[in-house]
């Protein structure tokens, strides 16, 4: 009798170690996270997450949340997985990182009207105000290089309110994402201009596990990416949602 506990028991804790639900943070970033008209969240990010899960037979139990607070908890809990997140120097060794969703470009955005010219150096634009997100590698950077007018924000849309009602010079984005932003909001895309690059800020948009997450997770979610880019998942939804791949971004540079 003894015996066979110990051996339910044994069986209980492997099932429970192959199969799991997951806690998963992440904010609503299109066409990444977008939320969708059912209210279910969906985007290409999201649907690299899915495909993820289907691999490793896993329950993704997955909270939209302001990007500061999904920061905060994948900074403060084990076994959390956050996206998508930009992997630079100051996160390296914060996160364990388990793949690449894409490579980003980001840049200084202004009313085209207000930025004549062809190009502007940082000393030109450190006295500005700029609007960026909390605790996001733009907010980073904009602390780490001494900017003093910075307006952090909680959701990404605000930025582009406060430009248009004159409450901010610039905002920093990647283009993707800002131009889909604008879009929502009606707003034409001749009226904005990248006014300054930031190779500073070029960054993998990623998927990463908080620091002690088991080593278990850490291999098996990180097999797993690997999986969906080879055999050819990730390329197939970058296409669907127009990302460009790795290829398009240096062909580009």
């Amino acid at each position: 009798m003894v015996l066979k506990f110990i051996i339910l028991t044994f069986l209980f804790i492997s099932i429970n170690l192959q199969c799991r639900e997951i806690k998963v943070v992440t904010e609503y970033l299109s066409p990444f996270q977008i939320k969708k008209v059912d209210g279910s969240l969906g985007g290409f990010s999201t649907e690299i997450i899915h495909e993820l899960f289907k691999l490793t037979d896993d329950t993704a139990n997955i909270t939209v949340m302001p990007w500061a607070r999904a920061y905060k908890i994948a900074q403060s809990e084990r076994n959390v997985l956050i996206f998508s997140i930009a992997r630079t120097k100051h996160r390296e060794d914060k996160f364990n990182w388990i793949g690449t969703l894409m490579r980003q470009k980001y840049y200084f955005w202004g009313v085209k009207e207000r930025f004549p010219k062809n190009q502007y150096s940082m000393n030109e634009l450190m006295p500005l105000n700029i609007a960026t997100i909390r605790n996001t590698n733009r907010h980073e950077y904009l602390l780490s290089n001494n900017f003093k007018k910075i307006h952090s924000l909680i959701h990404e849309e605000q930025q582009i309110k406060m430009l248009y009602e004159n409450r901010t010079d610039l905002v920093i984005e990647a283009e993707l994402s800002l131009f889909e932003m604008i879009k929502r909001y009606g707003i034409s895309a001749d009226s904005i201009k990248k006014v300054a690059e930031i190779p500073e800020l070029d960054a993998q948009l990623s998927v990463a596990f908080s620091k002690g997450t088991s080593a278990h997770l850490i291999k098996k979610y990180s097999d797993a990416f690997k999986a969906l880019e080879k055999n050819g998942t990730i390329l197939n939804l970058k296409l669907k949602w127009g990302i460009p791949s790795e290829e398009q971004i240096n062909s580009a540079l």
